[in-house]
């Protein structure tokens, strides 16, 4: 048996799709968002055409092309003019003086966990809503 097929039942399968919908600020095509307290909100509806169970999963993420961007230091620490010089109290609007740029660093992002969708509900009687659209 090879190494491929021995290892096969222990490794779930992966879902690699680029998005079907964007939304971006910098093209215009998120319509309804604010700069609010130094961060950018937004809101975006969807409609969603499901023909079989499935899922969706939702990423939001800052670009350095996006008006107000910001790194992430703290929570990203390798921006620091001098490494062994880390601020111990700061205000997180005001970073210049010990921070390389406020446009380095990592961009803000987060997505959701899969939000199931059951378009045809309990088709097999099992209990389970959301129907398995692979067996291993």
């Amino acid at each position: 048996m090879s190494p491929e097929e021995f290892a096969k039942p222990f490794h779930p399968p992966a879902y690699l799709y680029d998005p079907t919908e964007r939304w971006k600020k910098s093209d215009g095509t998120l319509k309804h968002w604010e700069q609010k307290d130094g961060r950018i909100e937004a809101q975006v509806t969807a409609t969603i055409h499901a023909v079989q169970d499935t899922w969706v999963v939702v990423v939001a993420r800052g670009t350095q092309e996006t008006e107000g961007y910001r790194s992430l230091y703290p929570v990203v620490p390798d921006v620091l003019k001098d490494p062994k010089a880390a601020p111990v109290d700061f205000d997180p609007t005001h970073l210049e003086l010990f921070h390389k740029s406020p446009n380095v660093g990592a961009p803000a992002w987060g997505l959701t966990n899969p939000v199931f969708i059951d378009v045809d509900g309990d088709v097999d009687g099992d209990g389970n809503p959301i129907e398995p659209l692979w067996i291993p």
